[in-house]
């Protein structure tokens, strides 16, 4: 179930459109966006950054040096050790499934 209304925080300069989102198990998320799109559109776009996110902050890992390059080597490692674990299990598993499809690039980008 969802449902929505308009909130203007003291320290924003312009109102907000806020999304309610009510699970099936009784959890409840808010959803702060400026979009004008639907509701289920804005809920989509949401969940894929959501789901985004959470790929770095698993990729991210120990990353928690100061340094940049540190960071970016560490999450470099993280990135080929996930797409050869994929790999190997997409040998393993046999399944053309996964062998007909590229696993370097199925949840993200690497440029």
């Amino acid at each position: 179930m969802t449902d929505e209304f308009e909130y203007q925080a003291a320290s924003w300069d312009k109102v907000r459109r806020v999304i309610i989102l009510n699970d099936e198990h009784g959890g409840t998320q808010f959803i702060v966006t400026n979009l004008s799109l639907p509701q289920k559109d804005i809920v989509r776009v949401y969940r894929k950054r959501a789901a985004i996110e959470d790929i770095i902050r698993e990729l991210k890992g120990g990353t928690d040096s100061s340094s940049f390059f540190a960071n970016k080597a560490r999450m470099w490692i993280s990135v080929i050790a996930s797409n050869l674990m994929r790999f190997m299990k997409s040998i393993a598993l046999d399944d053309q499934q996964h062998l007909s499809r590229p696993f370097v690039k199925d949840r993200w980008t690497c440029h």
